[in-house]
């Protein structure tokens, strides 16, 4: 990145790329699919590891297990927040059914799920985002670690509480009660 963009008074004046402008480039072909658009900037996804893919399947498919009729469970989907936003969750758990989201992206979920391997940092700055929107819990699989960092109770742009969770503690959901954590599944030796 040139170094003139990281001084403050061209980031001062950026202008952001709100959602429609951001679909319309992308339907036009200008935007790889490979993106997301976070707080109006285009960012480029990271690839995925073998370790990621087999959590985010196995959770996913927990979870719908889980969730039947009553959720959605939707995999690298965008949720769109505030127009200039629509980061696409590893795993978004939402109320309501595939057709709601004909013409437009949930705006909000009762669970947002990353799994980060190497990206921690990049998805904990995505709290801000995700507590924007309302989500009542936001899950950091920190899959080095085998652990799950789960932030709650959003407020503004954070999350006023925020609890690491192993397979030592009692894995409860407030947002998703009664789901069961299988702890040597998600993270099997």
């Amino acid at each position: 990145m040139p170094a003139s963009l990281e001084l403050t008074t061209f980031r001062e004046r950026q202008i952001p790329l709100c959602v429609d402008a951001y679909h319309v480039l992308g339907d036009m072909g200008f935007i790889p699919e490979t993106t997301e658009l976070l707080e109006g900037i285009v960012i480029k996804k990271m690839p995925k590891s073998p370790l990621h893919n087999y959590i985010v399947f196995w959770l996913a498919n927990a979870l719908r297990a889980f969730a039947g009729a009553k959720l959605l469970v939707r995999e690298e989907k965008p949720l769109e927040v505030d127009g200039f936003s629509e980061p696409e969750p590893d795993i978004a758990v939402v109320e309501g059914d595939a057709s709601d989201f004909l013409r437009s992206n949930p705006e909000t979920a009762r669970v947002v799920i990353e799994v980060s391997c190497s990206s921690l940092a990049a998805d904990q700055s995505k709290a801000v985002l995700y507590a924007k929107a309302g989500v009542p819990e936001y899950w950091i699989v920190r899959a080095e670690e085998r652990v799950i960092e789960i932030r709650s109770c959003p407020e503004g742009t954070e999350y006023r509480e925020t609890r690491i969770v192993s397979a030592e503690n009692e894995f409860v959901s407030k947002a998703l009660p009664g789901f069961v954590l299988d702890w040597s599944r998600l993270f099997p030796r």
